[in-house]
């Protein structure tokens, strides 16, 4: 389960800056400037502290993120 490994907060951060639609989400360092624009300040830190492979995996784990977030 993605929330065991990443912070509650971070996941918020990427879907806020997923709900913006003012960055592709596999351009890592766009999400990290979106991510800073809208004071999602856990997210640019995350970004700026994972490789992004650990990125990749993150949005490869975010729609079970969702899922759980619509149940």
């Amino acid at each position: 389960m993605i929330k065991d490994k990443v912070d509650q907060q971070v996941l918020e951060d990427l879907k806020k800056v997923r709900d913006s639609g003012e960055v592709n989400m596999f351009n890592r360092r766009g999400v990290q400037f979106v991510a800073n624009d809208l004071n999602c300040f856990s997210l640019v830190c995350w970004i700026e502290d994972h490789r992004a492979s650990e990125y990749a995996k993150l949005l490869d784990q975010f729609s079970e993120y969702l899922e759980q977030q619509d149940d």
